[in-house]
């Protein structure tokens, strides 16, 4: 029993490494190493290197499930203006993409060699979406965010507003990365250097990564409605 403790507390004390490390594994094996998805396009590994391996992770470090944000967001009239303004942002930063950088010439490229229609094609990066949108929000805005924002303000007892700008700048490195080892264009890490933090302050500040999720979903559903149209 007590050796049984010894390491339970073990894990707790290394538990932002831990899931550091975790999140590291998720994206370098599901990138590189086992990429299995359905001939619908469902992405089966994210589901399980994205979802099901940190939440025995979490477990593992003692996170009570209820800390990562998977409740009801906590929305204020304040909120929902500041919601309504990045929507507007975002729709003049497609606008600008789509008339003026050429970013989205080799997206419709590949949209064409895959078959000329395009609702099937939509379909198939609907269900495509599916699996990696709430995959790739639990890994980086409920478990790096607020499972380590649980850990500096509960156990490591530090400032509310130093604990969130240590993960939101964690989570950004991790989505910035992620994006340039994917050999993306520069336009998209660039532009998450503003996206990231906003995610992930909307979700420090519902409680919630909900509307962060949705915010994305959004995101993802313009960008290939532009594609077709491109």
């Amino acid at each position: 029993m007590e050796e049984a403790m010894n390491r339970r507390n073990l894990l707790q004390r290394n538990a932002i490494l831990i899931l550091v490390f975790t999140a590291l594994i998720a994206q370098i094996v599901g990138q590189y190493l086992f990429r299995w998805k359905t001939e619908d396009g469902f992405y089966s590994s994210w589901v399980l290197l994205r979802i099901v391996f940190p939440l025995l992770m979490v477990w593992m470090v003692g996170i009570p499930f209820r800390q990562l944000g998977l409740g009801r967001p906590g929305v204020d009239a304040g909120l929902w203006r500041a919601f309504l303004i990045i929507i507007a942002g975002g729709a003049l930063i497609f606008i600008g993409l789509y008339f003026f950088s050429g970013y989205f010439d080799t997206y419709s490229d590949n949209f064409r060699r895959n078959g000329p229609d395009a609702v099937a094609r939509l379909k198939r990066f609907l269900i495509f979406s599916s699996s990696t949108i709430p995959a790739w929000e639990f890994l980086h805005r409920s478990v790096l965010l607020m499972g380590i924002y649980y850990i500096l303000t509960q156990r490591e007892e530090v400032q509310e507003r130093i604990a969130k700008q240590v993960c939101i700048a964690l989570v950004c490195a991790f989505e910035v990365l992620f994006h340039f080892i994917k050999e993306k264009s520069c336009v998209e890490p660039l532009t998450l250097l503003i996206g990231s933090p906003i995610l992930s302050y909307l979700t420090l500040r519902t409680g919630s990564i909900w509307i962060a999720l949705i915010l994305h979903a959004l995101v993802e559903l313009s960008f290939i409605v532009l594609v077709i149209l491109s």
